[in-house]
């Protein structure tokens, strides 16, 4: 897309949202190193999932880092007008309830981990 690859940086292998934050978080401080307390934290534009946005803005703002947000997939009904079928079990409806579940567990790790 244009971009060379030298011009190209990412951190190590992530399994979640908090461990990718401090890996940015680390990446960034080695490039160009800051102090928090200075206030020349480096900003960072997070893109993710609309429904994910709060808990992964706070984590890479407790990583030290200020953030732009830019949410992306939000989940919305794209035809607005409900039929007998919405209220038929699916695929497509046990993934967003499966989606939520696990947000709502990261929240609360988040709450009493962290």
């Amino acid at each position: 897309m244009g971009v060379s690859a030298d011009r190209v940086v990412t951190t190590g292998p992530v399994t979640n949202t908090a461990e990718e934050a401090r890996a940015v978080a680390t990446l960034l401080r080695r490039r160009r190193p800051w102090s928090t307390d200075s206030g020349t934290a480096p900003r960072v534009l997070l893109v993710t999932s609309a429904f994910h946005m709060a808990r992964a803005r706070r984590l890479f703002e407790r990583a030290g880092l200020t953030v732009l947000p830019f949410p992306v997939d939000f989940q919305v009904s794209a035809s607005g007008s409900a039929t007998v079928l919405d209220l038929l079990p699916s695929a497509s409806a046990l993934r967003q309830t499966e989606l939520a579940w696990r947000e709502m567990y990261g929240r609360l790790f988040d709450f009493v981990v962290r």
